[in-house]
């Protein structure tokens, strides 16, 4: 799980980051995806793909993206698949609208 926002601005893209979880990993952050807990924050695994897929999702130059929700799970949760949500998350956060569900179906089937 990862969630953020969008600020435009005048100077290129800005990439913020985000709480670290480096000494808990405590399963404390309620989701709904699969019924289990998700461990909040970001560890060093996760740092690059967030910023390289949040770079390859950019839809605009300028403004500021920060990065406040992360959550992960042990198991289930990969390098690759967080750069692939990562990207998901610019492209809807520097879009300048709502995605419709075409629109995202379209962005999921283009990924590779």
């Amino acid at each position: 799980m990862i969630g953020g926002t969008y600020a435009p601005g005048a100077d290129p893209i800005v990439l913020l980051a985000f709480a670290s979880s480096q000494r808990s990993r405590r399963r404390s952050c309620k989701s709904t995806l699969g019924g289990r807990s998700l461990v909040p924050g970001v560890t060093d695994e996760f740092v690059d793909p967030i910023l390289g897929g949040l770079r390859r999702g950019l839809a605009r130059e300028y403004g500021t993206i920060t990065v406040d929700r992360f959550g992960w799970d042990p198991v289930e949760t990969s390098p690759a698949i967080t750069e692939l949500a990562a990207q998901i998350l610019a492209m809807a956060l520097t879009l300048g609208h709502a995605p419709d569900a075409a629109e995202v179906t379209t962005w999921i089937e283009s990924l590779p």
